[in-house]
């Protein structure tokens, strides 16, 4: 499961600028999920937190 929270991350594309904070919100969303789904594993949070950086990232990217 994270591996697909992950991959749907970096799926994420630029959106127009309406769009972004609903983007964050899902960067977040997807976030919290990935981090529940490590179960206390500390790589695995920090992966989490790293992807979705790069998720927000992508949200105001033009």
């Amino acid at each position: 499961m994270r591996i697909l929270l992950l991959i749907s991350l970096w799926l994420a594309q630029p959106l127009p600028t309406s769009a972004v904070q609903r983007c964050n919100t899902n960067c977040q969303s997807a976030h919290t999920d990935c981090i529940l789904a490590c179960d206390g594993d500390l790589a695995c949070a920090k992966q989490c937190h790293q992807t979705t950086e790069s998720c927000v990232k992508r949200c105001t990217t033009p």
